[in-house]
């Protein structure tokens, strides 16, 4: 049942995701995670950290993988609906565990 639930939050992520995505200017043909360092900095200059389309990038682990992680960019505002998506997911999935789990004994 874990499984399934993990699946079903990282299918749901990964739409958001996509759903998330916004137009990077001059840059706006590729999502920010393929943009190279150098790209992201010239992109991010003159933007303040808060700015919904100041991009960062996080490391995640890869799973099967004790060494490799995979570099994830997106601006704040993708970052966000990621989160937002995420947090819904899980109380959608909390929701109904809730409504399957048995009531007492």
């Amino acid at each position: 049942m874990f499984k399934i639930l993990a699946l079903a939050a990282a299918t749901a992520m990964a739409s958001a995701s996509a759903e998330a995505q916004v137009s990077l200017g001059a840059l706006s043909d590729r999502p920010a995670s393929s943009m190279t360092p150098t790209e992201i900095k010239a992109h991010n200059q003159g933007l303040q950290a808060n700015d919904p389309n100041f991009i960062t990038c996080k490391r995640t682990e890869v799973t099967g993988s004790l060494a490799r992680k995979l570099r994830v960019c997106r601006t704040q505002r993708e970052w966000a609906a990621y989160s937002e998506q995420g947090s819904r997911t899980a109380q959608e999935l909390a929701d109904q565990v809730g409504r399957i789990a048995p009531q007492g004994n």
